[in-house]
């Protein structure tokens, strides 16, 4: 798990955290982890210092190791693709449901004939 505190000690440190950031993000975007746990756990380290290192940007710095553009780019792509996997698991378990009710409809009606 993420240090706590990653943007509260010397810059070089909050930026070592955005370098960190910067890397958690790619991993995900770009789908190198395949297992869910593990994505789960990057989200979370995301999360981490992502409101960790806010008060960074809101300063109104904008550095050369994460760029608040790249930042914000990555943080609607993230948005994005956990709005398609959710809608992909939802349309998974709707169908399930309906297969389900199908098959127990099919059940019923041939026991009673």
């Amino acid at each position: 798990m993420m240090h706590s505190n990653a943007c509260e000690r010397p810059e070089h440190s909050a930026l070592s955290g955005l370098k960190q950031l910067s890397k958690l993000f790619r991993s995900i975007l770009d789908k190198e982890v395949k297992s869910s746990s593990e994505r789960d756990r990057i989200k979370r380290d995301i999360a981490t210092i992502v409101s960790n290192c806010l008060p960074l940007y809101l300063s109104g710095s904008d550095n050369s190791v994460y760029p608040l553009s790249v930042f914000v780019k990555h943080l609607s792509s993230l948005a994005l693709l956990e709005m398609e996997e959710n809608g992909r698991k939802l349309d998974k378990s709707q169908t399930s449901g309906k297969t389900w009710s199908f098959e127990l409809t099919m059940s019923v009606s041939t026991q009673t004939l």
